[in-house]
């Protein structure tokens, strides 16, 4: 995530119908729980199922 690299400090959106990037995110989560990703970071996620939701 390019604001672990100290790129910008902007959180990124995914907009996740029918759940399509669960994995992804599970994915994300283990990567914080092994370490490999500062828990800051994955905080920065904003994900919802509607882009109203994103929006808001």
């Amino acid at each position: 995530m390019a604001y672990q690299l100290g790129l910008h400090q902007k959180p990124t959106g995914i907009l996740n119908i029918n759940g399509i990037y669960d994995e992804l995110l599970a994915f994300l989560s283990n990567m914080v729980s092994k370490g490999f990703l500062k828990q800051d970071n994955y905080d920065m996620l904003l994900v919802d199922d509607s882009i109203e939701g994103l929006l808001t």
